[in-house]
């Protein structure tokens, strides 16, 4: 698929949780896209998320982060995307907006 996906925190936790089922379903639906992209927050959640549940090492939490990087495009929220969200936003969560001023980049 061509469209453009927004990785979340919960998505990381599923790649480095025991093999699941619901592990297996997000590699699936995600290989299907071509873009996926990942921002600096949810990289800074996803480290919180490890450290706080004790989920993986120190050294193991910097070799994914690594590898997250890599696989993801990154993207780095600055002042003018959120203020830019929140104008479209209105009604609806600020994370749609955001996915939808990605999708439209």
């Amino acid at each position: 698929m061509n469209d453009k996906v927004f990785i979340d925190t919960i998505l990381l936790i599923y790649f480095i949780s025991q093999p699941t089922e619901k592990q297996q379903i997000v590699a699936q639906k995600l290989s299907q896209y071509e873009k996926c992209f990942i921002s600096v927050q949810v990289l800074n959640e996803f480290i919180n998320t490890c450290f706080k549940k004790q989920l993986l090492s120190k050294d193991d939490i910097e070799t994914t982060i690594n590898s997250f990087i890599e696989a993801f495009n990154l993207i780095l929220i600055d002042v003018d995307t959120i203020k830019e969200a929140l104008r479209i936003s209105m009604d609806i969560h600020i994370m749609t907006a955001l996915l939808f001023l990605l999708h439209c980049k």
